[in-house]
């Protein structure tokens, strides 16, 4: 059996004390879309004109949020992706004429949007 020496080398057999020891978590942060989103849904999106893909965006981050058939997008949403409300407005009118989206609008509230899949 070989000796080793261990002259400069400290052991400590203790575990570390819970303020040492890192977070784990499995949770996911933040906010994500939730799938399963047809990529013949993205494209037909994304070569819409204006802001029509931001939009289509934002509709499903919120769709993922809400998780129900008719939903309004909320104005933090809106703003984070930078769409004025006559940007909303001509979006919302593209995707519904692509067939992507249907929604509701009333004066002074927000759309009732539902997503149609294709």
């Amino acid at each position: 059996m070989d000796i080793i020496r261990l002259d400069n080398c400290r052991i400590d057999n203790q575990a570390p004390t819970p303020k040492e020891r890192l977070p784990y978590s499995n949770k996911v942060r933040g906010y994500f879309l939730r799938g399963p989103i047809t990529l013949e849904w993205l494209e037909k999106a994304a070569h819409l004109p204006g802001k029509a893909f931001t939009a289509a965006i934002a509709i499903r981050l919120q769709e993922g949020i809400s998780k129900t058939q008719g939903f309004k997008v909320d104005m933090k949403f809106r703003r984070a992706f930078n769409l004025s409300r006559y940007a909303w407005s001509r979006a919302l009118k593209s995707l519904a004429t692509a067939g992507l989206i249907q929604y509701q609008a009333s004066r002074g509230r927000s759309a009732r949007i539902t997503v149609l899949e294709i």
